[in-house]
């Protein structure tokens, strides 16, 4: 079952995802990429990744089709346009440079590829979110050359403290474009 917040902005992500290569932007600890069962290749990509590969909670693992890439978003360690498909879960906000991540992006990714992002929406910087994105407009400018297929803002709940289980409610935007 492919993560939920992937189906948001695209419905029939199975369908687009089969047999091609596809890049979790931002990987994380869980590794989303392991329920994408039709991809001919998945390369979860973080800062952190090795780190994660140790730690008995985390959730991202080696399997036949799956590599683990060390890598940042300004510097995405892969050829140009070779990647038919990235996701993205709460991670772009997490770069230091959306321009140079962006640019990133769009090198790496085959024409008529697909882009799907999952970020919280904010006007404000964070120690851990230097790159607030406000809105969908901020995307589209990012990414000049992409058609805009799907964009849209849903409420959901969202830890504020991993200390405590209180929970509040922040705007996150669901995009779906195509390269």
């Amino acid at each position: 079952m492919i993560e939920e917040e992937f189906l948001v902005a695209c419905p029939n992500l199975e369908d687009e995802i089969r047999g091609k290569w596809v890049l979790n932007f931002g990987s994380g600890c869980t590794g989303a990429l392991r329920s994408f069962t039709g991809a001919a290749l998945k390369i979860e990509m973080d800062p952190l990744i090795d780190r994660y590969v140790n730690d008995e909670f985390a959730t991202v693992r080696r399997t036949e089709n799956t590599i683990l890439l060390k890598g940042y978003g300004e510097r995405i360690p892969v050829s140009d346009q070779c990647i038919d498909v990235i996701v993205s879960c709460n991670s772009l906000d997490h770069v230091d440079s959306l321009e140079d991540s962006a640019k990133e992006i769009d090198r790496v990714l085959k024409p008529g590829g697909i882009l799907v992002l999952v970020v919280d929406v904010k006007a404000y910087k964070t120690a851990c979110e230097p790159s607030p994105i406000e809105n969908a407009e901020t995307i589209r400018d990012l990414f000049p050359g992409f058609q805009m297929e799907h964009d849209e803002i849903k409420d959901i709940p969202k830890y504020e403290e991993f200390l405590t289980s209180e929970t509040t409610e922040r705007p996150t935007l669901y995009c779906r474009l195509r390269k």
